[in-house]
């Protein structure tokens, strides 16, 4: 491939742009026949994460339309899709495709979307009617622009979840050319240890952001692991890595006193896996935090999403028991049951060289399915093959939904970036 060119526009450090970094630095760094550019803000926080050497930085001011004319493929996040046309000038040699990365990213387009989503229903199916109810037209532009980006090659999933809740929330059915681009991870050269942390404490690990979607699964584990530790008289021991605002919903938990928390706030790079490997026989996780572990042989339980508290009688499933790359679901629309008590994950890991066998098959899973080397190569396929650009999408009636109009407003006018 010739070449290939990131964008992002906000200024912060967030989860989607550090996976485009990621590869950007990768096949910048590995394949000397394909130029990488990365276009980002003048003032973008996560400058420090790129291989400046290696990689072609572009930088762009808000409110200043940037000209770009190269040959090559423009990948960004689909919440973008409005900043492209916006924040940039670009060529008709510059294909476009859109990476859609979050459950209800297509949703997310909607102003005050998010309010229905936190506050009313998450099921895709009724978003999509309150969409529909609230846009009125405006809804149908971006649906004929959705619909136009999937049959021509624009789109990319991050898993099935991602695939299933945008048709729903645009109200397209179709199971052909489905283009899978998984989260990448770069695999860790480490020493492994298959030995329990401790013989007389089960050590369980949490790592994520303790926020709406993600605490219920939290409080659900500490809850579980209460139950157990008091009808065994068994000590656990529960490494909490991660912060957010939501964190005061746990003080609402009853603990049992066999049970105990260990807060350490965010830990990333060498340092994480370093405390993962020495402290954790079993990581509950969700999304890119569950590969974080995989990588390290830990055994780890992929943990799903609720806005709502999650019943006792949830189950869980290890990493390697997913499907179509899905890194966790949303527990009121799941399709189907997950297969395991909390009494039987820690059965299977505490058993003579459970966690050795449970771990080698989380690892093998990370290394099939999200390893960086493979998901490059999918990269390298799917990019070709869009035949979209911006005066493709500028003939449809996308960019005519009025509720961009504000969004231009604030970046050209006040020059702000959200």
């Amino acid at each position: 491939m010739k070449s290939i060119t990131f964008f992002e526009q906000t200024k912060e450090i967030v989860g989607a742009n550090t996976l485009c970094i990621r590869l950007a630095n990768y096949i910048a760094e590995n394949f000397d026949d394909t130029k990488v550019f990365y276009i980002g803000n003048k003032d973008y926080e996560a400058k420090h994460l790129i291989n400046m050497e290696k990689v072609n930085y572009v930088n762009y001011e808000v409110g200043k339309k940037l000209s770009f004319d190269e040959d090559t493929v423009l990948i960004t996040s689909i919440l973008n899709i409005f900043d492209v046309n916006i924040e940039l000038d670009l060529s008709k040699k510059v294909k476009l495709l859109f990476w859609c990365i979050f459950s209800l990213d297509m949703a997310y387009l909607f102003p005050f979307s998010h309010k229905y989503i936190y506050h009313v229903s998450s099921d895709p199916k009724k978003v999509c009617k309150f969409l529909k109810f609230v846009y009125g037209s405006d809804y149908k532009k971006v649906q004929e622009g959705y619909k136009y980006m999937y049959n021509n090659g624009a789109l990319a999933f991050m898993d099935s979840l991602n695939l299933n809740s945008s048709n729903d929330c645009m109200d397209y059915n179709t199971s052909d050319n489905i283009n899978y681009l998984p989260i990448p991870l770069i695999p860790k050269d480490h020493t492994v240890n298959f030995n329990l942390i401790e013989d007389d404490v089960i050590n369980l690990g949490w790592l994520g952001r303790l926020v709406e979607f993600k605490i219920h699964s939290l409080v659900n584990v500490i809850k579980n692991a209460s139950l157990y530790a008091d009808k065994y008289n068994k000590k656990i021991r529960i490494h909490i890595i991660g912060s957010g605002k939501d964190q005061n919903l746990l003080n609402k938990c009853i603990i049992s006193d066999n049970v105990e928390l260990i807060f350490l706030n965010t830990i990333s790079g060498d340092k994480l896996d370093t405390y993962i490997s020495n402290n954790i026989d079993i990581m509950f996780a969700m999304g890119t935090s569950s590969i974080e572990s995989s990588k390290l042989h830990i055994p780890s339980i992929l943990i799903d999403a609720s806005y709502k508290e999650i019943p006792l009688d949830y189950k869980f499933r290890w990493i390697y028991e997913t499907r179509d790359y899905c890194l966790g679901e949303d527990v009121t629309t799941m399709q189907r049951i997950n297969p395991h008590t909390f009494e039987d994950i820690i059965a299977q890991v505490y058993k003579q060289d459970g966690k050795k066998a449970v771990g080698s098959r989380c690892y093998e899973y990370f290394q099939q399915n999200h390893s960086i080397d493979v998901i490059t190569k999918m990269l390298f396929d799917l990019a070709p093959k869009s035949n979209v650009t911006i005066e493709d999408l500028r003939k449809l009636t996308l960019y005519k939904a009025k509720f961009q109009f504000i969004k231009k407003f604030k970046r050209k006018i006040l020059k702000i970036n959200n």
